[in-house]
């Protein structure tokens, strides 16, 4: 039976945990926990392995001299060793998925939050151009009516001084009117 050490497989365990995959996303840290439950099911096949070889050690025990108690002990301390290393690398396991979790729920909660405000600032900028349209519009309107405002000014001094000109041309008519008479008189 060949069995690798345990710091090798610590270290290869280190290895695939350490990998960065795909700079941080989703996709690699999927594959990383791929490969983590990948290595858990090899330790779990190994330990089974072992879980088998003990169990028939045990049924050949009686056969077994006390020279060769030994291998069961040194098997029985690597399935302990192994059941230790397996509870470690799933308390691991459970602390990476969680934090994933948290990320993703997090980078989702930012989108969102980033979503809400584009469609705010693309809502303001709709009203920005549509109060921009109003002003043009009301300038325009103001513009018009000035221009409308000076003529009616130019057509009431026209009107004014025409009123003017009337005015002494009556009182010219009836001072020459008046100066008639007076001068019918004296003859």
């Amino acid at each position: 039976m060949t069995t690798m050490s345990l710091d090798s497989s610590a270290s290869s365990l280190d290895e695939v945990a350490g990998t960065p995959q795909g700079g941080g996303d989703e996709t690699g840290l999927q594959c990383s926990i791929d490969q983590l439950l990948g290595r858990l099911a090899q330790e779990q096949a190994r330990r089974k392995q072992l879980e088998d070889e003990l169990q028939a050690l045990r049924r050949s025990q009686k056969q077994i001299t006390t020279e060769s108690l030994d291998p069961i002990g040194a098997k029985r301390e690597e399935l302990l060793q192994l059941t230790r290393e397996r509870d470690e690398l799933r308390d691991w396991l459970q602390r990476g998925v969680s934090e994933c979790r948290r990320v993703a729920d997090e980078a989702l909660q930012l989108k969102s939050d980033l979503d809400e405000k584009t469609q705010r600032c693309k809502l303001l900028e709709t009203a920005k151009e549509e109060l921009q349209e109003k002003i043009d519009m009301v300038q325009l309107q103001l513009a018009d009516s000035q221009s409308q405002l000076e003529k009616l000014k130019q057509k009431e001094r026209l009107l004014e001084a025409c009123a003017g000109e009337h005015a002494l041309s009556e009182q010219k008519l009836w001072n020459l009117m008046n100066r008639g008479k007076n001068s019918m008189k004296h003859l």
